[in-house]
């Protein structure tokens, strides 16, 4: 049942972040390939987050035609796993789980590491202290011209070591049991 519920979840993740999300009832039809309709606003939707992620992504008619001809190529291309019933191979499922993981895992990290960036200070005596060690070590422009570089990179190394006291705070906290006569065998 595990198993089950586990490539439930991944089919639903899928389905999300499919082309096929569209349906005949969801607007109207700007192309339809094989028995999938894409909409105009899934199209829209789709041209909007390519706008977002590439900078260079310039739209004019040309461009979104190209864009269609892509999308379409997609989707013939998922219908064509889905025929051979690669979505629900464990190998697919469990490639869909570590993306999950880590995509869920980096937006945590980028939420809490803006969280922590709003408290963090570096004072100029510690910027002072840092130029002075790395002084002692090369010949370095004058701290007024370093300053800058130095405020970065004491600023990083103050949310790394809370970002790092945040985790281990975690584990602490929870409830972990590691059977390590099992452990020792499995490996």
């Amino acid at each position: 049942m595990k198993k089950m519920s586990f490539a439930a979840i991944l089919t639903a993740i899928l389905l999300l972040f499919s082309c096929s999300s569209g349906g005949p009832g969801e607007g109207v039809t700007i192309a339809k390939i094989n028995d999938y309709h894409l909409t105009v606003d899934d199209f829209k939707r789709q041209l909007a987050y390519e706008v977002q992620v590439s900078e260079d992504f310039k739209v004019d008619k040309a461009v979104g035609k190209e864009f269609l001809d892509q999308i379409i190529s997609k989707e013939l291309l998922i219908q064509e796993a889905k025929k051979l019933d690669l979505d629900q191979k464990e190998r697919f499922l469990l490639s869909i789980a570590r993306y999950w993981e880590s995509a869920l895992i980096r937006s945590l990290m980028e939420i809490k590491t803006e969280e922590i960036s709003k408290n963090i200070i570096v004072s100029q005596e510690e910027i002072k202290a840092h130029y002075q060690n790395l002084v002692k070590e090369s010949v370095l422009p004058p701290l007024q011209d370093m300053e800058p570089i130095l405020r970065e990179e004491l600023t990083e190394r103050k949310k790394t070591e809370v970002i790092e006291a945040w985790v281990n705070g975690l584990r602490k906290s929870a409830n972990v049991e590691i059977n390590e006569e099992l452990l020792l065998k499995s490996l």
